[in-house]
C-alpha cells in the first residue's frame, strides 16, 4: 500500500498511530526529529530529469523556486513554472513533448490539483533528492561488497560489451543479476547525464 501527498500534508500523528499499531514499534519520536525522505521507485522519469538538473545547478533546490516564482509571490503557477525553466536555461525538456513534460512535472509537484505549487510542496525534490543520495550511497557499498574498493572493477562487469558505456539495458541486467534489489533505474537515470548512457570516468568511445 502507498499514497502520495505534499509535505505540508503530512498527518504524523496517524502515521506515528499506525507504526504503532501495526509494527508493535514504541516511536517516542517527535515530529521535528523525524528524517523524511520520498521513494523515488514510482517517481516520473521527467521529475527525476528536472531533480538532476536542480542539483546540478544549486545546492539547495529552494533557491530554483525563489528564482522562479514571480518576486512578490509565495506559489507556482504552471505558467509561471514554464517561463522560470527557460530563465533558468533548463534544457531537459527541449523538443515536441517539451509542454507536455513540463506540465507533468508540474502536476507532479501539485498532488491536491489546485494549480499552484507551494513551497512546502516543492519540497518533495529535497525529499527526492536525499532519497537518491542514500540510494547511490547504498549502491556504492554494494559494489565495494560485490566488487572490491576498486570501482573499476564494478565497472568491468557492467560494461558487457566493453564500449567504455553503460546502457540502461546491461544496468539492469547485471545489478538483477548480481542481486541488487535497490531502485536500479533512477540511479541509473540520475547518473546519465547526457540522458545517453554512464560514460566511463575518463574515458571516451573509440
Amino acid at each position: 500500500m502507498s499514497y502520495k501527498c505534499a509535505p505540508e500534508d503530512r498527518h504524523f500523528k496517524a502515521r506515528k498511530a499506525l507504526l504503532e499499531t501495526y509494527s508493535n514499534w514504541p516511536c517516542e519520536v517527535t515530529e521535528n526529529e523525524v528524517l523524511w525522505w520520498a521513494s523515488t521507485n514510482e517517481v516520473p522519469v521527467d521529475v527525476m530529469e528536472f531533480l538532476e538538473f536542480l542539483v546540478e545547478e544549486y545546492d539547495d533546490v529552494f533557491e530554483a523556486f525563489d528564482e522562479i516564482k514571480r518576486p512578490t509571490a509565495t506559489i507556482l503557477t504552471l505558467r509561471d513554472f514554464e517561463q522560470g525553466l527557460r530563465r533558468l536555461k533548463c534544457t531537459k525538456f527541449q523538443g515536441r513533448r517539451e509542454m507536455e513534460q513540463i506540465t507533468g512535472v508540474f502536476r507532479y509537484l501539485d498532488p491536491s490539483g489546485e494549480g499552484q505549487v507551494s513551497r512546502n510542496e516543492w519540497g518533495m525534490l529535497e525529499l527526492l533528492h536525499k532519497k537518491m543520495v542514500y540510494s547511490i550511497k547504498e549502491f556504492v557499498h554494494f559494489c565495494q561488497r560485490s566488487f572490491g574498493n576498486d570501482l573499476n572493477a564494478a565497472w568491468a562487469v557492467f560494461d558487457i560489451n566493453g564500449d567504455n558505456y553503460i546502457s540502461e539495458e546491461e544496468w539492469s541486467s547485471v545489478a538483477r543479476s548480481c542481486s541488487y534489489f535497490g531502485p536500479i533505474l533512477p540511479i541509473f537515470r540520475f547518473l546519465d547525464k547526457d540522458d545517453e548512457a554512464w560514460p566511463r570516468l575518463g574515458c571516451e568511445p573509440d
